[in-house]
């Protein structure tokens, strides 16, 4: 029992946990770390099953639910487009379908061994203090900015890598911090509570989570008027209290509605600070729901349901020039499209569970009113914060903490006596120990070792310290291996392009053995993700790069593949311009104008292809042109001037591959 709750103790830190050797390293060493832990949570956990049956969880609609939700997501990810990805993810999110099975242990294992009150409070201490720490790194990374290497790559979001997934995290541990206020037993300890939750509060709103403010100022007026409806016997607290709540309600029915119609100020306010990208992957979602209504498409597989809707107006000025997403922004239609309307009930059920489990808890004396409110507050804020964002791991474990707190306040269980583990158990702990190595190995070690190389293939200085772990990045473990491999190959490309032809040639043999691997992973993604966009343009790349610096014949495979992948999205604009570059490269100029001029019919608003149109007249040396070309795009997007500019000024001839290089990313649009 010590080492389960020690282990859960140590889950805490995870919001600290960063390597920076790691791919997506904010992420990914944030995973691994979780599912080592989780590892040993479950050796440990059946074991104190085994050992004495009182260490089992009592039932509850909280840990039902739970356990239905996860049972739900795991049907959705074998039944869905894409089980690989649904299992397995994406480098630069946190949450998969194996991770959150391994985050039910952790529920499981919660709810089993922190009986007590006391037990949560020093969960939830720990839990603060890593928060005052992940907050002071965000101080400081935001003071010292240029002293902090990684400090982009956190998005105003100090070690949790984004500042809306920060907001989250905080708003979490500013009601953790309250709870702790409010059971402190000296005057020193609450006044302590109180002055982080000012710290945190202060964090959250030099933020740019702007919803997560939002949602924590619509919490605290639901706190208050709970407290003030039913902790109060005065008639006016309690009449004070109900106009709070009705004029809340009010409120949030206003905005929820209001952000349906185009015209109204509401959905003006967020269209202005965001752009309408948000309002078109809602409905992406819906259409994809509409698709697949029963279990949706799997977690983990917006990004397939994203490119079979994909809408004109994206990358366009007023959606931000976005053009790649992976998830609905949205928690509600996000669990509806990935897993369907069972999915969606499930998730729906854990929190009816959680307010029903409030409800018992006060009946019962083991919740005061007002850490009830309190309680009631931070769901509700949390599920507001939601809707426009999506969940992290840190967030994650902070809500099945919530969660499993809800769960022991319902009946507070003794701890048992010490037992022995009788013969048959000995031999189930030995099968599942063995089990757990396997797990870990699959699971948790080649995701690590893939992860390391990944990053090491990036920041290798010779060709040869390149390619020895290039295997390893691209054929070991299925975690996020689809990304990994794009963006391997778009690096081998550019790399090979950046090299003279002296130094092509010398080093032709370990050029040509990286080709292949590229080449292997990504025709492997293309072919169990055939929605992988990414994977067939940096294909095509790879291929014309290939083509015209080892081996002409590859030219006609970047056709061939080039075509495929119109056919295969047709409503995406991307494919078209990849076709525009390679017969731009080849001379065959009314071919890549007669295509350019289909780009722009599918995608005539997106920054990409403005920039793309303006790039295609330059290798057709007619100045006038050019100009017209200019003067449409500054009427559509006046804030391309500085762009537009710089290109109309670059010689095409003399940067024909730098040119030739936009067609396929847009990083400079």
């Amino acid at each position: 029992m010590p080492l389960v709750r020690g282990v859960l103790y140590v889950l805490m830190l995870t919001p600290l946990v960063f390597w920076p050797s790691f791919y997506y390293f904010l992420v990914s060493s944030k995973m691994v770390f979780v599912l080592a832990a989780s590892q040993v949570l479950l050796v440990g956990l059946v074991w104190l099953w085994l050992a004495h049956k009182g260490w089992r969880p009592k039932g509850s609609w909280v840990l039902m639910s739970v356990l239905v939700y996860a049972l739900v997501v795991t049907l959705a990810s074998v039944f869905g487009v894409n089980p690989l990805v649904s299992f397995w993810g994406s480098p630069e999110r946190e949450v998969n379908t194996i991770v959150l099975l391994h985050l039910a242990v952790v529920f499981l294992a919660m709810v089993s061994v922190l009986r007590t009150k006391q037990d949560w409070h020093r969960l939830f201490f720990v839990s603060v203090l890593v928060a005052v720490a992940v907050t002071a790194v965000f101080f400081y990374t935001s003071l010292m900015r240029e002293s902090v290497p990684w400090y982009a790559m956190t998005h105003g979001g100090s070690t949790i890598g984004n500042s809306s997934f920060y907001g989250t995290y905080l708003i979490f541990h500013i009601f953790f911090a309250a709870i702790l206020a409010l059971h402190a037993q000296t005057r020193s300890r609450k006044y302590w509570m109180y002055a982080i939750v000012a710290f945190l509060v202060l964090a959250l709103l030099m933020t740019e989570a702007q919803a997560a403010v939002l949602a924590l100022e619509g919490g605290a007026v639901l706190f208050l008027g709970l407290v003030l409806l039913f902790r109060n016997r005065s008639r006016v607290q309690r009449a004070a209290g109900l106009c709070l709540l009705v004029g809340l309600f009010l409120i949030a029915s206003y905005v929820a509605v209001s952000l349906f119609f185009p015209q109204s100020p509401v959905r003006q306010f967020v269209v202005e600070r965001s752009g309408n990208t948000r309002f078109i992957l809602w409905e992406i979602a819906w259409e994809g729901f509409q698709d697949r209504p029963l279990l949706g498409w799997g977690p983990e597989n917006f990004s397939s349901m994203f490119q079979t809707y994909y809408r004109p107006e994206l990358g366009s000025q007023a959606s931000g020039g976005e053009i790649w997403f992976d998830r609905a922004h949205n928690k509600i239609l996000d669990v509806l499209a990935e897993t369907g309307v069972l999915g969606l009930l499930a998730y729906v059920s854990i929190l009816l569970a959680a307010l029903w489990g409030i409800r018992q808890a006060v009946g019962g004396k083991r919740l005061s009113t007002t850490e009830a409110s309190l309680l009631v507050a931070l769901l509700a804020a949390n599920f507001v914060q939601s809707l426009m964002v999506f969940d992290t791991l840190t967030s994650y474990l902070s809500w099945f903490a919530v969660l499993g707190y809800i769960h022991t306040r319902q009946e507070e269980r003794s701890i048992p006596s010490a037992s022995r583990v009788s013969p048959q158990g000995m031999s189930a702990f030995v099968v599942l120990l063995m089990t757990t190595s396997v797990l870990f190995y699959f699971v948790t070690l080649l995701p690590a070792r893939s992860s390391l190389a990944t990053k090491a293939v990036f920041d290798a200085t010779t060709l040869r310290e390149h390619l020895a772990p290039y295997e390893t990045a691209v054929m070991r473990s299925p975690h996020g291996i689809d990304l990994r491999r794009s963006a391997l190959a778009a690096q081998t490309a550019t790399v090979i392009l950046d090299l003279s032809p002296e130094h092509r040639e010398q080093f032709s043999l370990i050029l040509l053995e990286e080709l292949v691997l590229a080449q292997q992973g990504l025709l492997d993604s293309i072919d169990h993700s055939p929605e992988f966009l990414r994977g067939y343009l940096d294909l095509v790349f790879l291929y014309q790069v290939w083509g015209r610096t080892l081996d002409p014949t590859k030219l006609n495979k970047a056709h061939e593949l080039a075509q495929l992948a119109i056919d295969r999205f047709p409503r995406n604009p991307l494919p078209y311009w990849a076709r525009v570059s390679l017969l731009l490269d080849e001379g065959n100029l009314e071919q890549a104008t007669e295509t350019a001029n289909k780009a722009l019919e599918v995608g005539p608003l997106a920054r990409g292809s403005l920039m793309r149109s303006l790039i295609t007249t330059k290798f057709l040396d007619d100045s006038a042109q050019e100009q017209e070309v200019a003067k449409h795009i500054l009427d559509v997007d006046p804030t391309l001037q500085p762009l537009v500019e710089s290109y109309l000024a670059t010689d095409a001839q003399t940067h024909k591959m730098e040119l030739l290089f936009r067609f396929y990313y847009d990083a400079d649009f």
